[in-house]
This record gives C-alpha cells, structure tokens and sequence, in this order.
C-alpha cells in the first residue's frame, strides 16, 4: 500500500476515534456545565473561572515546552531513529520538572501578591477562593509533568487510547457535578477538590499507559549538552507564542475581573465552554493532522505537507463554521434552552468568540509547520507580538468603553490580522505560496459565508422566537452551509472523493 493511503487510513481511524470521544464528552459536558453553574451560581462559577486564570498565566513556561517537547518527539518518530527519540523523552520530561517548580513557586509568591491586591472576589469568599487557588497549583503541576506523556501517545498517533482516557475524564466530572448537590463542605472548595483528584488520577492512567507501550518512556539519566542548548533555544522562542495565547484568554479573563467582577467572569466561563464544546469538532481533525504535517517534513515531503496544510485550514474552518453559525443566529435562545439563567454579555460574547476561533482554525496548521521547521524565532517575535497587542489596548479602552464586549472585538481584529502575517511566513519557511492558499482556501471560505447566511438570517429576523423557530434556523443553517460547502467550498476532485466515498458505503453498489 503507498505510503500516502496508509496515512490516510491511519488518519481516518484516528479522526474517528476522536470525534466518538467529541460525542461522549459534548453530551456529557453540557449537563455538567448546567449543574455546576446552578449550583455554584453565578459568582462562584466566576470565581472558579478566574481564578485559574492566575495559574493558566505562569503555565506559560510549560505550555511553551509543551509545543518544544511535542515538535521534537514528532520529529524523531518520523524519521525513525528511536536511540535519540529516548534521549529526547528523557530531557524533555526533566526540564518539564524543573519548569514545574519553578512555575508553582512563581504561583506561590507573585500570583498570591495579585491574588491579594488585585482580584475582584466578593466579601466572605476570600478564604474559599485562597484554597481553591492552592488546589488549581497543585492540579497545574501534574498537568505540567504529564505533558510529555501525551505528548507521546499523540505522537504516535494511539488516538484510540487518548479517547478513553479522556471520557474517562469527562465521565469523572458529570459524577462530581451530583456529588456537589451532597457536599459536605463548601460547594465551590468541594468541586475544586474533586477535580483535583480527578486530574491526580489522569496523571497516574498516562504515566502507566505509556511505560507499559512504549520503550522510549523509559526515563534515563542524560544530560546530552547540545541537545539541551536546542531544546532550550526553541522553547525560549516559543514562549513569546504561549505567552500570546495565554494574555489573550487568561490575560483578558483577569482584566474583565478588575473591571467588571465575578458576574462577567461568568459571562465568558459560559462562552468559553461552548466555544470548546464547538471547538472539539475542528480539534479532532487537526490533532489527528498534526503529527502527519511535522512527519512529512522530517521526511522532506513537502508536497504532502502542504497538501495536508490546506486540508487543515479549509477544513477546519468549515467544521467549525457549520456548527459555529446556527450557534451565533440563535446565541441567546440556545442557552436560555441549555442554561436557564443565562449571565449578561454572554450572548456577545459567544458570537464574538466563536468568529474567532474559525479564524484560528485556519491558523492552526501554519503554527505547526512553523514549529516543524525548528526556526521559530522571528515568527515568533512577530506573530506573538501581534496577538498580545490586545491585551494593553484593551486595558485602554475599557477607562473610556464601559462595555466588556470590545475586548473580545479587538481580539478578533488582531486574530484576522496575524493569520494574514503567518502566511507570509510560510511562503519563506516551508515555500507554501501565498497563492495557492488563497485558492484554496480564503476564496472557497468567503465563498461559503457570502452564500450560506442569509436564508437562516432571514428566518430568524421574521419569525417569532419560539423553541420551534430555534431548532428550524439551526436546521437550516446547517443545510445551507453543507450545500454551500459542496457547490463552492470543494473543488471537483474533492466532490469526486465523497461521492466516491459515500456510494462506497450504499449496499447496492457493492454488488
């Protein structure tokens, strides 16, 4: 079998494996996100949501190493050469350690001062809140030195194996969220406690995993000096990357908090959980993808590299789109449905959010063969650069704008404005002409927005906002964009492939 099709199999099986993993975790996750805001409420749902906010911020460290040890095991497993790849699981997983303590005593000293002196936590729930905060650093540190764990099974594509241990995850949590009704302490300081043992228990259920299948995990003592320098040298310019991430959705959650309170941290802890729910749809695919983009290039594959590159950024985008617009129209009625009480601004913040993770969507695989390359200095520099702007402006414009949703618009501004920067790096760092991606994917997704929107618009301008009218402007956005997607977002060979596909799978033509 060519080696093209055998990846294409091997991503099919692990698209699957994760989008049956997406279904349990959607069903799952939104009852659970029910239960826990009625009955933690609106401010301490907020609560929770801020502050680990604090941690996700000194977490930058690690989630830059995170993007270095998984670009490195990648590569190494791609061209085969199993003695290194067990130097690089060694080091990786002890400067992940080191990075680890140094983050919980940054958390320990300077998140406790900000904590202190500069969050918007009401009377009486300062002690909670305090515990709740060292809970989410000891839940940080486990996550920081699993990562190399995942790393590994990702890198080898075992998606099977990362679907049951993360419905294992999610069936843990719909568990707590009954358990919290019968809380023998506070509901806020329970939760937290549970989720911790939750996360306690994934570290353990990786680590075993991993040993047990893989020879590479075995740790040795190594201290290979080039090696180090290397790693060292990508993860400090991969930093200015996470640290962008990072102020763009913590960062921001925190000064919504200095500027509005608890009440709004809400607002977008809803948004956000639906914008992951949605994400998960994109995410699955892309997982799946990303190892292929970095092996293809280990094996100087260039032209498969970047035909997966564009299946990512098209693709992507139309998952994502698909659910995205039905969700946008009809924000405010889907989660009075789903929630009851719905905080105020959610609703903005919702749309504004979900416009900009299809903008990341087509992103995502830039950032990845950036990475794959190894040369991420100044792609760094300029594209973090671009994505932290909006943290200070938006610190400006809230003095003058009293309206929390401008934050999220000058996000979504420079989103659009730094996906147009990475692709003019990819035409120097992997020769993807600026070009082809625009025919491939820009004029195809304006395509598909321009022509799919104004049917169920329409509908849900003119018609009385029933439950029933809800679910009928869901449906038809999704048959509108499916269509669309068909006539204009594919090209010929790709309308070829599905019809091919689907007429594959009809009994009667297998005779």
């Amino acid at each position: 079998m060519p080696a093209d099709s055998r990846d294409n199999k091997r991503l099919a099986k692990n698209t699957l494996f994760l989008y049956f993993r997406m279904f349990i975790t959607l069903i799952v996750g939104l009852y659970t996100s029910r239960v826990v805001l009625t009955v933690l409420g609106i401010s301490d749902y907020g609560i929770y949501n801020v502050v680990g906010g604090i941690v996700a911020i000194f977490g930058t460290l690690n989630s830059a190493m995170s993007s270095t040890s998984s670009r490195y095991i990648t590569f190494y497993l791609g061209k085969g050469n199993e003695n290194r790849l067990n130097d690089i699981f060694s080091t990786v997983t002890y400067v992940h350690l080191a990075i680890a303590f140094f983050v919980v005593f940054a958390c320990e000293t300077i998140g406790l001062w900000f904590f202190y002196n500069h969050m918007n936590i009401p009377a009486g729930r300062f002690e909670v809140a305090f515990w709740l905060l060292q809970l989410s650093f000891a839940a940080s540190f486990l996550t920081m030195i699993n990562i190399p764990y995942t790393g590994l099974i990702i890198a080898h594509e075992n998606m099977d194996i990362y679907a049951y241990i993360s419905i294992f995850d999610v069936a843990m949590k719909l568990i707590i969220a009954f358990l919290i009704k019968i809380s023998p302490i506070d509901n806020l300081l329970f939760y937290g406690s549970l989720i911790f043992i939750v996360q306690l228990l994934d570290f353990f259920i990786y680590r075993f995993y991993c040993i047990r299948k893989y020879s590479e995990s075995h740790l040795k003592l190594i201290f290979d000096r080039p090696l180090f320098k290397e790693l060292t040298s990508y993860f400090s310019w991969s930093i200015i990357g996470n640290l962008a991430s990072v102020f763009n959705t913590e960062g921001i959650n925190l000064l919504l908090n200095m500027f509005f309170g608890p009440a709004v941290n809400a607002a977008r802890g809803v948004a956000v959980q639906v914008q992951n729910i949605i994400n998960q749809f994109v995410y699955n695919f892309q997982v799946a993808l990303n190892p292929q983009i970095v092996k293809t290039y280990a094996n100087k594959d260039i032209a498969r590299m970047h035909q997966l590159m564009l299946a990512s950024a098209k693709y992507g985008f139309f998952m994502l789109f698909i659910l995205s617009l039905p969700v946008i129209i009809e924000a405010k009625s889907i989660l009075h449905v789903w929630l009851g009480v719905v905080p105020e601004h959610t609703t903005n913040f919702l749309r504004i959010i979900l416009m900009s993770c299809m903008v990341n969507a087509m992103a995502n695989s830039s950032t990845v063969a950036a990475g794959a390359t190894g040369k991420i200095k100044l792609y760094s520099i300029v594209v973090g650069g671009l994505v932290l702007l909006p943290l200070p402006i938006d610190y400006f414009l809230l003095k003058i704008i009293k309206q929390p949703e401008i934050v999220f618009c000058i996000v979504l501004f420079f989103e659009i404005l730094a996906l147009f920067v990475r692709l003019v790096f990819m035409r120097k760092m992997v020769s993807l002409s600026l070009k082809l991606f625009f025919r491939e994917v820009i004029i195809p997704v304006f395509g598909v927005i321009i022509t799919s929107i104004w049917i169920p618009c329409f509908y849900a301008l003119y018609t009385e906002k029933t439950i029933m009218n809800t679910f009928i402007v869901c449906i038809i956005s999704v048959l509108t964009v499916t269509m669309s997607v068909y006539s204009i977002g594919l090209n010929k060979k790709e309308r070829f492939f599905i019809i091919k596909a689907v007429i594959s799978k009809i009994p009667f033509f297998k005779r």
